[in-house]
């Protein structure tokens, strides 16, 4: 397939290919994995969105941005506090990416 004239190649993350900087489309795609976890164990689990609201101490709309994925009033903090919760515990493991490998060897 042909690349179109004067569009940027596709990369691995949405937000980046929509304009966000490289910065802030990590953020925002780690974001929505988390989101995506948080909806897959409610899924699991059949919790309604009143129970959430209760369990989580937020208003019932806020459950549903979340279930929704509209995330802008969500922070991660607030993601990692939702999976825990749940039950889920969460372990980040840093590493270097590859832009920061190329960077240092350059």
């Amino acid at each position: 397939m042909k690349k179109a004239k004067n569009r940027p190649a596709a990369t691995n993350n949405v937000f980046e290919d929509l304009g966000f900087s490289h910065e802030e489309s990590r953020i925002l795609a780690f974001k929505a994995q988390l989101a995506a976890l948080v909806v897959r164990i409610v899924d699991e689990k059949g919790l309604s969105q009143k129970k959430l609201a209760a369990l989580w101490d937020v208003p019932q709309p806020r459950v549903s941005e979340v279930l929704t994925g509209k995330l802008t009033l969500i922070s991660i903090d607030r993601l990692l506090g939702f999976l825990g919760s749940l039950g889920c515990e969460v372990t980040i493991r840093p590493r270097a990416s590859q832009r920061a490998s190329r960077r240092k060897a350059g």
